[in-house]
């Protein structure tokens, strides 16, 4: 069965909609919870920080039991590592008071990306009173900066790293010569019959025997 244009046309719009949906935004499911998000910004590659907080505006209370985190841009999903993920989370960790709020420190990296990030948060916790699990999704963003940390590493070690191969060079260079050259001989007087070397302290020739 092929879909007409019409209806190709109204699911790109449904499809827009749902990726245009403000930031801390809950499905219904999760009705009276909302999210906030920090930091909004966090270095490429390196440790992210991230600290979402759960605001319970229902007149129970509610347990968290897993939160997941997934970071994506718009052409790119980046898979969420197990270190970005909170499973069985202990019910007195989880626990997020009738109207009130509760932090979750969520381990792990940022993906190694520059620019805008989408964050997508997935949680599970039962509402006191429910026997069901809900399910609630929150979105947000984060912006990923340039790992200066790891630019500067890299900078200092190819600045150290020519230097140092020219240093060693360098020795090298002056112990080899140093050793081709070795002292200079002491030579004495020259003989003046048959112009034969005599050596320092000699007092006659070793060639032909003329005496000083």
């Amino acid at each position: 069965m092929r879909c007409s244009a019409p209806l190709m046309s109204l699911a790109l719009i449904a499809a827009l909609a749902i990726a245009a949906t403000p930031p801390a935004s809950a499905i219904d499911q999760m009705a009276g919870v909302t999210m906030t998000m920090v930091p909004a910004e966090a270095d490429s590659g390196g440790k992210m920080g991230l600290n979402v907080t759960l605001h319970n505006h229902n007149d129970r209370s509610l347990t968290i039991t897993s939160l997941t985190v997934q970071i994506y841009n718009g052409n790119m999903m980046f898979s969420s590592s197990s270190e970005n993920k909170m499973y069985h989370i202990n019910p007195e960790n989880g626990l997020v008071p009738a109207n009130g709020s509760r932090e979750f420190a969520v381990p792990g990296n940022a993906p190694d990306y520059l620019g805008m990030c989408s964050v997508t948060v997935t949680i599970a916790g039962i509402l006191d009173g429910d026997e069901n699990a809900s399910i609630g999704l929150f979105t947000s963003s984060i912006f990923l900066n340039p790992n200066v940390g790891g630019f500067v590493l890299a900078g200092v070690l190819l600045l150290i790293v020519p230097v140092a191969i020219i240093v060693v060079v360098v020795v090298l260079a002056v112990l080899y010569f140093s050793k081709k050259s070795g002292p200079a001989p002491a030579y004495g007087l020259r003989c003046p019959r048959c112009g034969e070397v005599m050596p320092p302290g000699s007092t006659h020739c070793t060639r032909c025997g003329k005496r000083d």
